[in-house]
């Protein structure tokens, strides 16, 4: 699948969820932001949610050690750090 298809099929899957309810006060989202997927699907995720619906959105992040794996957790963690806030 392209990307759109990707981010319209997670758009309806969102929506079909928030359907099932009565009253959706908000959004959970768990996500790390020391890895790659983590940092950057779980921030594409937050805009995407908070972009499609008025809702508020709760992140909440997993920060990396101050001694990763790679030296790249911190770049990868200030950058999701700023599409969140």
């Amino acid at each position: 699948l392209k990307k759109t298809e990707k981010s319209h099929n997670f758009t309806l899957k969102s929506e079909k969820e928030l359907e099932t309810v009565d009253s959706a006060l908000a959004i959970n989202v768990i996500s790390s932001l020391g890895g790659g997927t983590g940092s950057g699907l779980g921030t594409k995720t937050i805009e995407k949610l908070s972009e499609e619906f008025n809702i508020d959105i709760l992140s909440h992040v997993v920060l990396p050690n101050m001694s990763g794996e790679t030296p790249l957790q911190v770049y990868n963690c200030l950058l999701s750090l700023s599409v969140i806030q």
